[in-house]
C-alpha cells in the first residue's frame, strides 16, 4: 500500500511541474509569398503542354518493315463421356507392399 501511494504522490508532484512549465516559443514562421506556388506551376505547366503536343503530334512508325516467319502452335482439347470410374493406376499396388518413410531408419542388428 505504502508503494501505491508512494508512487500516486510522485505523479501528482510530476503533474503540478508540467503545469507550471512553459513551452520554449517557436520563431516566427516565415510568410507564404503568393508567387512562389505561380513560379513552380508555369514551368511544369508548360512542361506538361510541351509532351502532350509532342506525343499527340509524332508521326506513326510505318509498317513496311518484312513480316517475320511465326510458328502456330494449335491445341484441341477433346472430352470423353464416360459414366464408368477410370483408375489413374496402371497397376495397383497392394497395401502389403507399403514401407513408411522412416523404415530405412530402423536397423535390426
Amino acid at each position: 500500500m505504502n508503494n501505491d501511494e508512494d508512487l500516486k504522490a510522485f505523479f501528482d508532484d510530476l503533474r503540478l511541474q508540467d503545469k507550471q512549465e512553459t513551452p520554449p516559443p517557436f520563431p516566427e514562421l516565415p510568410a507564404h509569398k503568393a508567387g512562389s506556388l505561380r513560379r513552380l506551376t508555369w514551368p511544369l505547366t508548360a512542361a506538361a503542354a510541351a509532351l502532350l503536343l509532342l506525343l499527340i503530334g509524332w508521326p506513326e512508325p510505318s509498317d513496311t518493315s518484312t513480316p517475320t516467319d511465326t510458328a502456330v502452335l494449335v491445341i484441341t482439347l477433346e472430352a470423353e463421356v464416360t459414366t464408368q470410374t477410370k483408375t489413374l493406376l496402371d497397376t495397383p499396388e497392394s497395401i502389403y507392399s507399403w514401407e513408411s518413410p522412416s523404415a530405412s531408419l530402423i536397423a535390426d542388428f
